[in-house]
């Protein structure tokens, strides 16, 4: 939570102070999904200073990680795709993106929040 506070406050600095502590937290904790909202976090840090290949490659391994273990958190996968595949607008790979977006169609229906779908199907328009 801390985490995702500097992060929306732009308080870098902060951020890397803690992030070897962070990281150490999620690992040991032996819950599996606290190192996927490890990854998680990291991508939209590295989204946010504009590092989005390092972004997209987060994003990637969140989204794979949740399909190989066949989880049921479809929220996060939908997150997770739509940001990867934003990361592929920024870098101006608009093929690449629309293949990762594309997988948004099957997964929409599992995010709760009305402008998140609406930025979602917004993806799909371009």
């Amino acid at each position: 939570l801390q985490f995702d506070y500097y992060l929306d406050k732009g308080k870098i600095e902060n951020l890397q102070v803690m992030t070897s502590k962070y990281y150490d937290m999620c690992s040991k904790s032996g819950i599996y999904d606290n190192q996927l909202v490890y990854y998680k976090d990291m991508a939209k840090y590295f989204y946010i200073n504009k590092e989005y290949v390092q972004a997209a490659s987060y994003y990637n391994n969140v989204r794979r990680a949740l399909r190989e273990n066949n989880s049921r958190n479809y929220e996060m996968l939908a997150t997770v795709t739509y940001n990867e595949a934003a990361c592929q607008v920024m870098l101006e790979q608009f093929e690449k993106a629309y293949e990762i977006a594309i997988r948004l169609i099957e997964l929409i229906d599992y995010v709760d929040n009305d402008l998140k779908k609406a930025e979602m199907y917004h993806m799909l328009a371009l």
